[in-house]
């Protein structure tokens, strides 16, 4: 688990309960989690208590939340995979800034070659992940 799974279970947990507005508290980890469903989704946060908790975010702080809300709203949709037109592309993609931190070419190029297959009709590269899971 990654903290932004987290995140999303927070935000999946209340749609399921059919919470409109909630509040949240969170320590250590769990401030930082619940930090981040308030800035995901702040019209639905009535209160949030954060005890000992820090920041973890690796962006500026203006591209955190649209990141993060991308990210969170394209899980729940099952968006399909992005295709990258090659294993090099999809490597220095991954090795961008992102909410896990930056990477280097070559250990992101490492990771590429293991987490991805070939594309829809034979075309690029893609995630070998079920976007339903993620």
């Amino acid at each position: 688990y990654h903290v932004i799974d987290y995140v999303a279970d927070v935000i999946y947990a209340a749609e399921s309960l059919s919470w409109n507005n909630f509040s949240l508290m969170g320590h250590s980890l769990g401030g930082g989690t619940v930090q981040a469903v308030a800035a995901v989704i702040p019209e639905r946060v009535v209160r949030l208590v954060v005890i000992e908790a820090l920041s973890w975010w690796s962006q500026t702080p203006t591209d955190v939340v649209p990141n993060l809300r991308k990210n969170i709203f394209d899980r729940q949709r099952g968006k399909s995979l992005q295709n990258f037109e090659s294993v090099e592309k999809a490597a220095e993609r991954r090795s961008e800034m992102d909410l896990g931190g930056s990477l280097a070419y070559e250990e992101a190029l490492y990771i590429v070659k293991r987490g991805t297959k070939t594309g829809p009709n034979s075309s690029g590269v893609i995630w070998s992940s079920d976007p339903q899971l993620l």
